[in-house]
Formats: C-alpha cells, structure tokens, sequence
C-alpha cells in the first residue's frame, strides 16, 4: 500500500447533522488510505456508540480529542494539526458532503506529480438554502497542474473564500492556525484559512476530478464583523510576510468575498424557505452588509482606476448590483472569469 497522503480532521462542532451522517462521507470512501482525527465535546453515550462503530472500521486510522470544557474552533483545529502524520490535512465541517472517491482522486493526483502543491482548491458547491457551484471554470486550462504562485498571483484572486473545500500540507496549515489571532465564527464560510494558507504555501493546484458539497441551513455562521477581522488579519499577515505586491489581489478578493460571494448568498436566500429566526436572521445580515458594502465603496475608489484586477469583464455590473440590497439576488448570474 502507498504512504498516506491525507488526514481529515473532523472538528463536531455545533452540529445539526447526526454523527451518522457526518462519519458516512468517511465510511464510503472506496480508498481507505487515510487518517482521521475527531475532535468532539463530551459526547453523549448515543455518541460513543456511533464512535465505536467508526473505530471499528477505522481502527489505527482514527485518533479521538474529547474536549471535556467547549473550546473554539481554532484551537481545537490548531489541537488537530499537531496530531496529524501525513503530509496534507483537509478539514470536514459537519455540514459538508464528499464524494465516496473523494480520497481515491485525491491520492491518486498526488501520487501522480512530480512535486507536490501546498495548497490544492477543489471545486466547491454551496447547498442548503441555495445551489450555486461558483464558477467553476475560473481555473480552466490549468486544472489539475501544479502552479507557482509568486509567478501566477492572479490565482489568488480565483480561490473561493470559504475553508471547506481545499486540502493543504499540513506545516502550512499549523503555520495559517499561529497566525489566527481573533475567534472566527464563520466556520467553513470563513475567508481566513484559505487566504492565509495561500499566502504562507509557494504552490498551488485545482483539482477538478472531485468536489464538495456544503449543506448549510444555519444563516448564524455568516458574521459580518468576524469577517471584516477575518480580512484585517489576511492583510496583517502579507504585510509581515512582506508580501505587499500582493495587496492590489487581496484587495479584489476582499471586494468579491463581501459584494459577491456574500451578497450574491444573501439574495439567493431571499427565495428560499425559511423559519422565522432564519428570516430575522437574513434581514438583519442584509442591513449590515448593505451598510458595510457602501462604505468599502467609498474606500476602493481610487482601485476602481489604478487596480488591474477591478478591471475584469462584469466586476462594474457586479459593482453597481451589490450597491442596491433588492438586486443581490442577479449577482450570482454574473460570472467573474
């Protein structure tokens, strides 16, 4: 059998899935040739039973954190890193799905390059309330390449801002964990390990021959201010990296993430079937946002005309969408690439 590329680490962490349904995505993996670390706190006996089950199967493979006190999700994933034995972790958030040869395409990519990515994009597809695949064929024609990044920044600005569907060598990913400073509670909508992860890794790799899919139903993981600390922090750390070449593509990806990643979900979850808390929760989302987006408006303006990057087809039709709340539902028609 080939070494082990990959450990999932599997933070249940305010779960509304069942441990069932979250340990199937790893249980019908056809390629049993990976780790798993599961970090959980105090589990009922109903859960212990599930766990059985999964180290039953598993065996040797699996390693299990009780956490008998809650604690956040960036210092339980930073508790994980420091267990992993293979060289690539991928974090599986409760809410996402995996394709049951989700490791097999994945080992058998990595096995097959002469030199191995840091970080490597899956294509990624948000659920749930909506259904959008986010472009996938922003990476075309260099799909399944190993790329270096300081050569190829305009990648930078491509990577989906969200944590739930890329793999990555996990020296980068215990590095990106040292440099969380505030608690992130956006979970796996979060910008911050991505960026950070791809500003600390040399290179970079879509693979296209498997995919995840996140079911989110909870409009709670989406905060505003968290994200705004999120993106202080990413500039933060290429600042000290001494990456400010990299400012002009972090300020487009900075842009993106609020005015059409998150506004274009906001409006698509405006025709989507929701509880009462959850349509408090849009229409609150939607007046913070639209406030934030008006003023980052106001701050870019000298990007609009010195910035290469704002000067992409559509990103001015994008623009001129995400400053009026009652068309964010046309954004996500508009393709960036």
């Amino acid at each position: 059998m080939e070494n082990k590329n990959l450990t999932i680490i599997v933070p249940v962490y305010h779960p509304t899935n069942t441990l069932e349904d979250i340990f199937y995505n790893i249980l019908k993996q056809k390629d049993h040739n990976f780790d798993v670390i599961l970090l959980i706190d105090r589990p009922s006996d109903n859960d212990f039973e599930t766990i059985e089950k999964l180290r039953n199967k598993l065996g040797k493979n699996l390693k299990l954190v009780i956490n008998t006190s809650h604690q956040h999700i960036d210092i339980v994933l930073k508790q994980a890193s420091e267990l992993v034995e293979t060289e690539y972790s991928y974090v599986l958030y409760s809410y996402s799905k995996l394709k049951s040869e989700f490791v097999s395409r994945i080992n058998s990519f990595l096995n097959s390059v002469n030199e191995k990515p840091d970080f490597v994009e899956l294509p990624g597809i948000l659920k749930g309330f909506i259904h959008n695949k986010f472009n996938f064929e922003k990476f075309s024609g260099i799909q399944n390449k190993v790329l270096e990044i300081e050569k190829n920044k305009e990648i930078v600005s491509k990577i989906a801002p969200f944590s739930f569907n890329f793999i990555i060598k996990n020296e980068v990913l215990k590095l990106a964990l040292e440099h969380q400073k505030s608690k992130d509670i956006n979970l796996q909508m979060s910008p911050s390990l991505s960026f950070k992860s791809i500003l600390l890794s040399k290179t970079f790799a879509f693979l296209d021959t498997t995919w995840v899919e996140d079911y989110n139903y909870d409009l709670m993981v989406l905060n505003i201010k968290s994200l705004q600390r999120n993106w202080d922090e990413i500039f933060k750390l290429a600042k000290e990296l001494n990456k400010q070449d990299y400012f002009e593509v972090l300020e487009f990806s900075k842009f993106i993430n609020f005015a059409y990643y998150f506004a274009g979900y906001l409006g698509t979850c405006r025709y989507c079937k929701r509880s009462k808390t959850q349509e408090r929760a849009l229409h609150n989302l939607t007046i913070l946002l639209d406030d934030v987006i008006k003023k980052q408006n106001e701050e870019l303006n000298e990007e609009w005309n010195k910035n290469p990057y704002f000067s992409k087809p559509n990103v001015l039709e994008i623009k001129d969408l995400a400053l009026s709340f009652t068309q964010w539902d046309l954004l996500f028609k508009k393709k960036l690439w």
